[in-house]
Parts: structure tokens; C-alpha cells; sequence
């Protein structure tokens, strides 16, 4: 049997797992943040109509962000322990907050520039070996 040989972690992996929990843990602010506005917006009963459908939008706009959240989360995960689906769910999730962020231009500008180096990152040769995406590099052979 062959010694099982321990994969070296790159530092690119490190640094998605990083800003990956960071976006996890914005998105999970912003959903409680949406949750706190929606029960503050339902409480006043003598609301208008328009003001409970737009409480109810509030809360399902907290949900996206909860479940976006919990998806970073697992995506990060993946980072960390070297799964191939994490490539693919990673580069989706950038593409999407970079649409999402240039919708929302200016505030999302920051969004944009954090998932343009995520998708970066994902595209680097040791990255995507470390995923499983490319076969192993070989080792150069000495010239005798």
C-alpha cells in the first residue's frame, strides 16, 4: 500500500476560504439586519397597505440573504478541504455578485472588486489543481 500523501494547501485556497466566510458573514448580517427591518415595518399596525407588502418583501429579501449566507458557508468549506464542486459553485457565486454588484453600482463596487479576485484566484493553475480541476503538475526532471 502507498503512503497517503498529505495535499499542501495553497495560499490562494486560504485567501478564498477567507473572503469567502467574509461575504458568508456579511450576507448573514444583512439577512438579520432585513429581519429586524420587517418586524419593525409589521409592528405599526395602523400601517397602510403598501407598508405590510413591503414587509413581507423585506422578510423574504432576509431569507435570500440567510440562504446566501449559508451557501457561502458550504462554499468555503469546500475551499478548505479541496472539493472539485466547490470550483464550480465559487466561480457561479462570483459571477453572480459581480451582476448583483454592478446592478447596485456605486454601493456594490466593493462587491464587484471582491468577486472579480475571487474569480480570479479560481482560475490560477495551483488552485485548480488543489480542486481537482487539472491533473497534478509534474515535477521538473533534472537534466543530467
Amino acid at each position: 500500500m502507498w503512503p497517503q500523501v498529505e495535499k499542501v494547501r495553497p495560499l490562494g485556497i486560504i485567501v478564498l476560504t477567507v473572503l469567502t466566510v467574509i461575504l458568508g458573514v456579511f450576507a448573514l448580517m444583512a439577512g438579520a439586519f432585513m429581519f429586524l427591518a420587517a418586524s419593525f415595518v409589521s409592528m405599526h399596525g395602523h400601517m397602510p397597505m403598501p407598508m405590510a407588502v413591503s414587509a413581507t418583501f423585506v422578510m423574504a429579501i432576509g431569507v435570500f440573504y440567510v440562504v446566501m449566507a449559508c451557501i457561502y458557508f458550504v462554499t468555503a468549506y469546500g475551499y478548505w478541504t479541496g472539493m472539485g464542486w466547490a470550483w464550480m459553485l465559487g466561480l457561479a457565486l462570483a459571477i453572480l455578485g459581480i451582476v448583483l454588484g454592478v446592478l447596485s453600482f456605486p454601493v456594490g463596487i466593493p462587491d464587484v472588486v471582491v468577486n472579480a479576485v475571487i474569480a480570479y484566484l479560481l482560475t490560477r493553475p495551483e488552485v485548480e489543481e488543489y480542486l481537482r480541476r487539472t491533473p497534478p503538475t509534474p515535477s521538473p526532471t533534472p537534466v543530467l
